[in-house]
């Protein structure tokens, strides 16, 4: 709740021998880094003022959020340059590195920075290859050497959270009678509701939804000239699929308007190992209506006292007894500037882990289904012999060196080594190699 001040010797004692915590601090205008290394700490302030971090973010989520195309491995590189480079010499032959962000830094996955200068001739012959058929489309991503190549990330809310985890275990913790507890694919508007949406008809009955949910749809349409919430049909077999992989029972995904906040508080979270909520993701200060952090659930005939948003203050009075919570969603990015500066971000994963949680798996922008399906797959396998983050660089490393065929009468391939496919997801939280020894537990909440 109130966690003391760390003094160095307190963090470094925290650490393995192969682990470090880079903390990094945003000013007004100048940014500083902090190395915390077992043995050794650096103080650096890096070469980046805050209105160009401010716009080489923005040129980096525009490759992304609106052309793949477009995406620019000079700025990814250029960040990688402004913002890790300068800490190599302080940290050699560390390979577990503990990143805890900063304001707009929260809105970055490091993984996806460009490590080693790029080719530029090359990179483009290899686009128009692409593009015109003769070679994978898009597999000019495949020149390109990443973070994720050389370095294992996970994510801290604070170096003070990464003490809470490492010192303090709930009681119980490692005893779950379910494997999986699933929410996915909530129902957001009746048809009706959906139908005249479409066909532009202005008198529509809304009596499914509670007048809470109503003024919140209503801000929220307002302030995004446009309903959000549509549909996630792929997320149902998504929850499947994951619940195929740790051997769960069908009867524990909640599915449709069983995906309902009154079923999250009836369902004994804390007696399950793994948890999955694959339904949109609102992040505080995308509209006025829901100034908080929030997963949408279902939206219709929910009791009076229940609007269907589940949000941070809500999860914080949740009873959870996970080892690990992943925030595996739609991440909506947002529109104020709170949401874009990541305080979203870092209030919903530190809220989980307040509830309970002890790491947690998100994304940071919206995933295309078929790879976050076959990444969280991946993942699940690979944490058979691997503590989360490492098996989910692992699933990344095999996600960027694959493909898929996009005409099957061509047989046309698409390269997935853009960062699209495989960088949006991190974990945050401990990234301890106990859950493997003792058989413990995960927590997945996805953000579609």
């Amino acid at each position: 709740k109130r966690p003391k001040p760390l003094t160095v010797g307190d963090t470094q004692a925290l650490l393995e021998p192969d682990e470090t915590v880079v903390s990094y601090a945003v000013g007004k205008k100048k940014i500083i880094a902090f190395i915390l290394c077992p043995t050794s700490f650096q103080l650096i302030e890096l070469p980046i003022q805050v209105s160009e971090l401010r716009e080489h973010i923005r040129q980096f989520r525009k490759g992304i959020d609106e052309d793949i195309e477009m995406f620019d491995p000079a700025i990814t590189y250029s960040l990688f340059e402004k913002l890790f480079k300068p800490l190599l010499p302080y940290i050699k032959d560390i390979k577990e590195i503990y990143l805890s962000p900063d304001h707009l830094l929260y809105t970055l996955p490091f993984e996806a920075l460009v490590d080693k200068p790029v080719n530029t001739e090359a990179f483009i012959a290899a686009s128009l290859n692409g593009q015109s058929g003769s070679a994978d489309y898009l597999g000019e991503f495949r020149l390109l050497h990443y973070l994720v190549d050389s370095y294992t990330f996970s994510y801290i809310p604070s170096v003070s959270v990464l003490r809470s985890l490492r010192q303090y275990e709930k009681h119980g913790y490692g005893h779950w009678r379910k494997p999986l507890i699933a929410f996915a694919d909530p129902v957001f508007s009746n048809p009706e509701i959906e139908e005249a949406r479409i066909e532009k008809v202005q008198q529509v009955s809304e009596k499914a939804m509670t007048s809470e949910t109503k003024y919140k749809m209503a801000v929220l349409r307002s302030a995004t000239r446009t309903n959000p919430l549509h549909r996630l049909k792929d997320s149902a077999e998504e929850a499947k699929a994951i619940c195929k992989a740790v051997c769960g029972n069908q009867k524990d995904i909640y599915l449709r308007e069983k995906a309902s906040e009154s079923n999250v508080y009836e369902a004994n979270l804390g007696s399950a190992r793994y948890i999955l909520f694959s339904t949109h993701g609102l992040l505080g200060g995308d509209f006025s209506g829901v100034a908080e952090p929030t997963l949408v659930l279902t939206l219709l005939n929910n009791p009076t006292n229940l609007d269907g948003f589940l949000t941070m203050d809500k999860v914080l009075n949740l009873d959870l007894n996970s080892e690990m919570v992943t925030l595996s969603a739609c991440n909506t990015y947002g529109q104020g500037d709170k949401a874009g500066q990541g305080e979203g971000f870092a209030g919903l994963t530190r809220s989980f882990m307040y509830a309970g949680a002890r790491s947690l798996c998100i994304t940071h922008w919206s995933v295309e289904s078929r790879a976050a399906c076959d990444q969280m797959i991946k993942t699940f396998t690979f944490m058979k012999k691997f503590p989360p983050a490492q098996a989910l660089r692992h699933a990344k490393l095999a996600m960027k060196d694959s493909y898929r065929v996009i005409d099957e009468k061509s047989k046309v391939k698409m390269s997935l080594s853009h960062p699209f496919f495989w960088a949006p997801f991190v974990i945050v939280g401990i990234n301890d190699t106990k859950s493997i020894k003792n058989d413990l537990f995960h927590v997945f909440v996805y953000w579609v």
